[in-house]
């Protein structure tokens, strides 16, 4: 459980930081940039917002696991359309994709999965009173 929680903490960085940069660096007078520029924000935020349910996924909380899942998901998404219509290779969007598919994977596979709890079922709560 710590290790994905450590995995997630590191995407959510990587993801931060290559948001930011193609936030920052697909700035050209004579290219449309605003899609990369829209783009590079939402790799950022999804990075920023797998931060805060990395925390939850330290709990083994279910709602956390399958937020996380769609968090991956979309900065998934985000990084195939930077290659797809990028000019060139970027390797931070096929690294940031391809580990965000490995914490997505070990997120659902045993022994990991068996050490979340129902997706309904708050991490939050307290024993009986």
């Amino acid at each position: 459980m710590t290790v994905v929680a450590v995995l997630a903490y590191a995407f959510g960085a990587l993801a931060t930081g290559f948001g930011i940069l193609v936030f920052l660096g697909r700035y050209d007078p004579d290219v449309s940039a605003s899609v990369f520029s829209l783009t590079g924000a939402a790799i950022a935020l999804f990075g920023l917002l797998v931060f805060a349910v990395a925390a939850g996924i330290r709990r083994g909380s279910g709602l956390s696991r399958l937020m996380l899942t769609i968090f991956l998901g979309l900065a998934i998404a985000l990084s195939v359309i930077v290659l797809v219509f990028g000019d060139r290779w970027d390797w931070g969007a096929a690294l940031t994709a391809a580990f965000a598919a490995g914490i997505i994977v070990l997120l659902w596979t045993p022994p990991v999965s068996r050490t979340f709890g129902r997706i309904l079922e708050s991490s939050m709560g307290s024993a009986a009173p």
